[in-house]
């Protein structure tokens, strides 16, 4: 069964896998959580790839996301601002 974690700042998702629930996403939902990078929500754009570097895709809303093997983090983006952090594991 898929099931949803809530804690003040952030959620986080899990699927059930070989008996064990498996984390696939990590949404951090508001500025009181930070990347280890120190990005929140509400940081500029131009903050994201001072911390993270150039090596992202954009997507076509304007989201950038790095990708490190299996796992992405994407920095939701609108009018040039963090509106939201995710973290995905394929």
């Amino acid at each position: 069964n898929d099931k949803e974690f809530y804690y003040p700042g952030f959620r986080y998702d899990t699927v059930w896998s070989n008996g064990a629930d498996r984390i696939v996403r990590i949404v951090l939902t508001d500025d009181s959580v930070a990347t280890p990078q120190g990005i929140r929500i509400g940081d500029a754009k131009s903050a994201v790839v001072a911390a993270y570097g150039d090596g992202y895709t954009e997507t076509a809303d304007g989201s950038l996301v790095y990708t490190d093997g299996n796992a992405k983090l994407m920095f939701g983006i609108r009018d040039g601002v963090v509106t939201a952090i995710h973290y995905i594991q394929a």
